[in-house]
Order: C-alpha cells, then structure tokens, then sequence
C-alpha cells in the first residue's frame, strides 16, 4: 500500500472507542488486552510484547520491517512515527471518527506523504 493509502484507511478506521488504548495503562499500544490496535499495531504481523513501549522508530530499528504485514512494508519510520502522533492524539476524534482537528491532521498527512 502507499502511504496516501495509508494514511486514508487509518482515517476512516478510527474514533473514540476503538482507538489502541489499554484502560489503566494510560496510553497508547499496538495491542490492548480487548484486542484493538493503534494505527501501526493494525499493519503488524506480530507484536513485540502486548504493552510495549516501543515507538515506530524504535520497534523498526529493533526488528526491520519483519513484523509488518505484507502490504505494509516498505514505508520509513518517520511516516509510521507521524501516523502514530495521529492516532494518538484524542482530540482529533469524536464517537463517529475524524474530529476537524482530526481532519486537519489527516490533510497535513497527506500533504507531508503525497506519494
């Protein structure tokens, strides 16, 4: 996939209630014990442990492009580091999906990543 698709099918993908947050461990993971994901944890094969705090660069400076699905490969960990600011940020969501913050941040994406 290129990043402008990307960068597209996490936009439509997420809102407030199934964004990768593990309750009680108060951010971010690739895998939470219910089993959603944050926008790099959804293009993983495998995970490097359930609550790791491993950021994009780091989890492909550790393990390459190895634990990514195949479609996903390819793509630098600045891109994937952007994508997970995104996703992590709570203001850019409501119930049903993109917040205009949201919205913004995705036009930015794109402008950033316009392959």
């Amino acid at each position: 996939m290129t990043k402008v698709e990307i960068i597209k099918e996490t936009a439509a993908y997420y809102n407030l209630n199934n964004r990768g947050v593990e309750e009680g461990y108060g951010q971010c993971v690739y895998l939470t014990l219910d089993n959603k994901m944050c926008a790099v944890g959804r293009c993983l094969e495998s995970f490097p442990q359930q609550n790791s705090e491993y950021n994009a660069i780091d989890l492909l400076k550790d393990y390459g492009q190895s634990l990514f699905k195949e479609e996903y490969k390819g793509h630098e960990a600045e891109f994937w580091e952007s994508l997970q600011t995104f996703h992590d940020n709570i203001n850019n969501f409501t119930k049903e999906g993109l917040s205009k913050l949201g919205e913004k941040h995705i036009k930015n994406l794109l402008e950033a990543y316009p392959e």
